[in-house]
């Protein structure tokens, strides 16, 4: 072995292994990532929860209008009032006859006609407005009985936040 003149003992070697620095900026950096990641994630999720939550009170807005929109505008035995009739009850849907008995009702969880609770939808609420409104403008309320126009409004509810909300009008003539 020869020795170069001016220099004693062995080269130094070179290191290649991290130092302590190296490894905890790695770490910072993958724990940000990590955090970003998680963020991402949590977002979705957030989106399809409000997703579903729009679509099932839509479900159940629309199962509900349809029902009332099948109902004659008016009761077949005493025609020309509003609201319940004698012998109808707000407690069951059951002995609704016309459209405008469903006003003012509403029910937490939801329920069918015949009373039975949808098991699938316990947070929700539906309310119904039912209105009379007037011939020349669909948008304004008149009293009951001084036209031939009434807007039913359906609303679900989660919790107190407003989820889907369905209009629709109906007329006392059926060529309107």
């Amino acid at each position: 072995m020869t020795m170069s003149p001016g220099r004693s003992g062995p080269r130094p070697t070179r290191r290649t292994g991290l130092t302590y620095l190296e490894t905890m900026v790695s770490a910072a950096l993958l724990g940000l990532v990590v955090v970003a990641a998680c963020r991402v994630l949590a977002g979705t999720a957030r989106g399809l929860f409000v997703t579903e939550t729009i679509l099932q009170g839509s479900q159940l807005a629309d199962e509900l209008l349809a029902e009332i929109l099948a109902q004659p505008y008016e009761d077949p035995e005493e025609p020309g009032g509003f609201g319940l009739e004698t012998g109808e009850s707000n407690a069951s849907r059951a002995t609704f006859d016309d459209v405008d008995d469903y006003d003012g009702w509403s029910s937490k969880p939801p329920r069918r006609k015949d009373g039975k609770f949808l098991n699938a939808y316990p947070q929700f609420r539906r309310s119904v407005v039912v209105e009379q409104v007037s011939d020349a403008d669909l948008q304004t309320v008149v009293a009951a009985g001084s036209s031939s126009f009434k807007r039913i409004t359906v609303q679900v509810y989660l919790g107190s936040r407003l989820v889907a909300e369905r209009q629709a009008v109906v007329s006392q003539n059926a060529a309107d």
